[in-house]
């Protein structure tokens, strides 16, 4: 359903029921450990209503790609992507791409503490192809403020954001694929390159 505002858009988006589990997502032997994936026919969360917190927005025109936390009404704890575009009748939104820290399992281990590290870095996530491009991650600045991130795509086109809110977002009418992502400091000076 289009709706007159954008942000609006996200949150009904997020508060929608979920889709329906067609994998569980249970570890399989040989696989490593770690985070293990479930597929569903839609999306894998309905947001708790009171949970929802806008950390960033980007767009251009008739499109924008917004960064979002929520939890889910299972407790679940998600960073996600949600775009959204002009239709001409209104702002529809979708799920991007992210993550959660669920679900809940009895085998878990306590999580390792992350190395922390000096150099800055992101893992740049999203969705592109045809006349779009939404992309964007985590900023994890290591022991400096970050100025800005650029991102290159396959076809040459670069496309910048600053490093506010710990969250980089990248919006084109592209379709051409990232290539790399470049973190410069605040005076523009290289902190971190790196090949997607």
């Amino acid at each position: 359903m289009a709706c007159a505002d954008p942000q609006q858009a996200v949150i009904e988006h997020l508060l929608a029921p979920a889709g329906k589990q067609i994998d569980a997502g249970v570890a399989r032997p040989g696989w490593p450990a770690g985070p293990v994936p479930s597929v569903y026919s839609g999306k894998p969360y309905e947001a708790r209503p009171d949970s929802v917190n806008f950390l960033k927005q980007r767009g251009l025109g008739d499109r924008r790609l917004f960064a979002v936390t929520f939890d889910d009404l299972s407790g679940n704890r998600w960073s996600y992507l949600v775009a959204v575009e002009h239709d001409g009748h209104g702002w529809v939104a979708h799920g991007v791409a992210g993550g959660s820290d669920g679900p809940p399992r009895t085998n878990r281990r306590p999580p390792r503490p992350s190395p922390v590290s000096t150099r800055p870095s992101i893992h740049v996530y999203g969705q592109w192809g045809a006349d779009r491009l939404y992309a964007g991650g985590e900023l994890h600045p290591g022991m400096g403020p970050v100025g800005r991130v650029t991102l290159t795509l396959a076809d040459g086109t670069q496309i910048t954001d600053d490093g506010e809110s710990g969250v980089v977002l990248f919006v084109g009418r592209t379709g051409s694929s990232p290539a790399t992502v470049d973190i410069f400091d605040d005076h523009g000076d290289l902190l971190a390159s790196r090949a997607l």
